[in-house]
């Protein structure tokens, strides 16, 4: 994550507030199918799978096109599937 935060710094993003407008926001959403639910020692703790794959079609539907096979490692539901329940 500290990675992902260096490039969005290097991009010109602030981090003024919670959910405000952004020029970019880099979010690891998989790895591998690596379940954890926290970091130690970090201000937010890493969550994997991304909690909030399955609710934002954006996300959803950029996964679709590029891991086509990809499911949850949660919930095993197929990124086509996601995207047919958020339609």
């Amino acid at each position: 994550m500290a990675k992902l935060h260096a490039i969005e710094r290097a991009a010109g993003r602030r981090r003024k507030k919670r959910w405000g407008p952004r020029c970019l926001d880099l979010d690891l959403l998989d790895y591998h199918g690596l379940r954890r639910s926290g970091a130690r020692n970090t201000l937010k703790p890493l969550r994997l799978t991304h909690p909030g794959i399955a609710d934002r079609k954006f996300v959803v539907s950029m996964l679709l096109e590029g891991a086509p096979k990809w499911h949850s490692p949660l919930t095993h539901i197929t990124a086509r599937h996601m995207l047919k329940k958020l339609r």
